[in-house]
């Protein structure tokens, strides 16, 4: 997993926009409440992204390329939500 996708995410929450994670090569959120669990909290972030390395290696998936895909969607907060 590159971290380049890593400090994308972090600066787009920077930024003040709402990120959560997706499972590897798919558009399937791996939060439990999905796009409800979107966040502009670096903490957070980083430890989505460590959990997803841990299951990644645990589950000796095959790494493919690194892909950062964006998807804006229209919520009822004001601010956008990044995934």
């Amino acid at each position: 997993m590159n971290n380049q996708l890593l400090e994308a995410a972090l600066k787009y929450v920077s930024l003040g926009w709402y990120v959560f994670p997706l499972a590897p090569g798919q558009k399937v959120p791996i939060t439990k409440h999905g796009v409800k669990d979107a966040t502009t909290d670096e903490a957070q972030v980083r430890k989505w992204w460590v959990e997803q390395l841990i299951n990644t290696l645990r589950n000796n998936e095959q790494l493919e390329e690194d892909v950062l895909t964006i998807y804006m969607v229209e919520t009822k907060k004001t601010d956008p939500v990044f995934y």
